[in-house]
């Protein structure tokens, strides 16, 4: 079944978090993730399998920052398409050693470049959808199901995002769209639920929802915002609660018990693909 058909059936479960497993295992602040993982593959595709084991229908490849400005940082921007077929792979090997005999979809996961937009930067639109072209043709060439394009505080380059994806391979692979919102019920940037659900949503994304930021009990505003408007499946994927510093460690406040507990209402109001992420570990989507 192709995905656009699987999110009509009922409840969708994403996985949890990458990063914060990763540093678990040693990865630094800092550091380059995507180079990290291909030098300990072992650890990122062991934790891929036990959220497949833990009932993840959809695994993100480890693919977030691998964008031409992000990778500049590095001076990795030359290994972009080398990079992105070897992070895809190891999704793929994901699914095979763990045996399943259930369809595991497996995302092409992209984020904001960390450069901002003109007038409040120096990136054009222009700019911005070739830089995401460059990293939707690795991903294509790579074999991905779907696009995943997350943790976004900017609706003007999510736009991008979809336009690249769009321009590219016009509506043969299905994109799910998740912002981040802030207290105010805005993103960084100023854009409130309704709108961004309107604007993606016109724009022929498949679902669209929110990631990050928080936790799943400070999420229930946004989400009846996001559905009173949307005709498309929404997207849920919290953090583990709040951050707080623990002997120069990063932990979070939520539990799995407390984590799928929360997650219920927001099931009952309507949000139907479900997932973790910063924070949150293969128990969390078990639970």
């Amino acid at each position: 079944m192709n995905f656009r058909e699987y999110i009509q059936q009922g409840f969708v479960f994403l996985d949890g978090a990458t990063g914060s497993n990763l540093q678990e295992h040693g990865m630094q602040a800092g550091e380059c993730p995507e180079l990290w993982i291909l030098n300990h593959p072992d650890v990122f595709v062991e934790l891929q399998k036990q959220y497949i084991l833990s009932g993840s229908d959809v695994l993100y490849a480890p693919t977030f920052t691998c964008n031409r400005i992000k990778l500049a940082e590095y001076g990795l921007e030359d290994k972009l398409h080398e990079m992105t077929q070897q992070l895809v792979a190891l999704s793929r090997q994901a699914v095979e050693e763990s045996g399943t005999t259930r369809k595991i979809y497996i995302a092409g996961d992209m984020t904001m470049t960390g450069e901002q937009l003109y007038p409040m930067g120096t990136l054009t639109l222009e700019e911005l959808i070739d830089v995401y072209k460059e990293q939707v043709n690795a991903l294509i060439d790579a074999g991905v199901d779907l696009f995943a394009v997350e943790t976004m505080m900017s609706l003007q380059e999510c736009r991008g995002a979809v336009l690249a994806i769009k321009e590219t391979c016009g509506d043969t692979i299905p994109i799910l769209v998740t912002l981040t919102f802030q207290d105010d019920m805005r993103t960084l940037f100023g854009t409130n639920p309704e709108t961004a659900v309107i604007v993606m949503e016109s724009m022929g994304v498949d679902a669209v929802g929110l990631n990050c930021s928080t936790g799943p009990d400070k999420m229930h505003e946004v989400v009846q915002r996001m559905l009173r408007v949307s005709s498309i499946p929404l997207v849920v994927k919290p953090n583990a609660g709040l951050p707080k510093l623990e002997d120069g460690k990063t932990t979070y406040d939520m539990d799995a018990e407390e984590f799928a507990k929360e997650m219920l209402p927001l099931a009952q109001m309507g949000a139907t693909i479900l997932g973790g992420c910063c924070g949150t570990t293969p128990l969390h989507i078990r639970k």
